[in-house]
């Protein structure tokens, strides 16, 4: 009974030495898939983190690049309207100084009414009317505004009485 009973404890010892090594093994094999799991989900996050970073990346280029079209299409609009604007304004001065020189034209002839003619300007183009006295006065007057620097043409609605 003792030969027995060593026996026993001995096929028990075997068996749960055997056991041990399984456990063992499959603890083994479950903590390298673990780890395998681990870095491809670290790796996985990586990858994710870093595509993220790169369409957040994309992202603000794309709309920093937006930004900076619109800033020069601004930029360039409020140039070419300050450009006409400086134009309108330098045409209209041109214009009153046009207007300016033809009535003293118009002054220096003494068979002319200077005050009966009116002249207004417009790009350069002077408009005269009014009442003079005979056709001629009215010819003399187209004459004395053509002669004037910046003058383009002469439109004349002078009526003779």
């Amino acid at each position: 009974m003792a030969q027995k009973t060593e026996n026993a404890l001995e096929g028990a010892g075997e068996r749960t030495r055997a056991a041990g090594a399984t456990i063992a093994d499959k603890t083994g094999s479950a903590v390298e898939n673990v780890g395998d799991k681990t870095r491809q989900a670290a790796s996985n996050a990586k990858e994710n983190t870093k595509e993220a970073v790169d369409a957040t990346g994309d992202k603000t280029r794309q709309a920093a690049a937006t930004a900076a079209d619109k800033t020069d299409k601004a930029t360039d609009t409020a140039a070419d309207k300050t450009r006409d604007a400086g134009r309108s304004t330098a045409v209209a001065a041109s214009d009153t100084a046009i207007t300016t020189k033809v009535k003293a034209s118009i002054f220096k002839e003494p068979e002319l009414k200077s005050l009966a003619i009116h002249v207004e300007t417009e790009k350069g183009v002077v408009m005269l009317s009014g009442f003079v006295e005979s056709k001629a006065e009215a010819d003399k007057a187209v004459k004395a505004a053509k002669a004037v620097e910046g003058v383009t043409s002469v439109k004349s609605a002078i009526k003779v009485k």
